[in-house]
């Protein structure tokens, strides 16, 4: 369980961005017109009262996205492999945080990424 202090969102940037080197970790839902590396962008999608837990105890599902730069379709899908793989090694590496699914998408018109559906339990501090 994280105790939030600030934002779930800024913790799990907090969280992600020393496992993911050399990614932009960016933490709110926006366009990304022409991305020039990887990156990973978060959006807190739903939160849910526990109600077996105690008052005060939330569910954050976020959705996590990894995109690659890439746009040739061979080297965007050897790319996106390994990107998602670092992504879901992150997130395993976080006792607090649980993933759900990954899911290919399209990002923009060309980009290749995965939504990845993570949930934290949250409690007031």
């Amino acid at each position: 369980m994280i105790v939030v202090a600030v934002s779930v969102r800024k913790q799990l940037q907090d969280a992600l961005t020393p496992h993911l080197p050399g990614y932009k970790v960016i933490p709110n839902s926006r366009n990304v017109d022409v991305p020039d590396a990887r990156f990973v962008q978060l959006s807190l999608m739903e939160i849910e009262k526990l109600p077996e837990a105690p008052a005060g105890a939330h569910l954050a599902t976020f959705t996590v996205t990894v995109v690659t730069a890439l746009t040739t379709p061979n080297k965007a899908e050897d790319d996106l492999d390994a990107a998602v793989a670092d992504l879901l090694h992150a997130i395993d590496g976080i006792d607090w945080l649980d993933w759900e699914n990954a899911r290919k998408v399209l990002y923009g018109e060309r980009h290749l990424g995965y939504d990845v559906t993570v949930k934290a339990v949250t409690e007031k501090n």
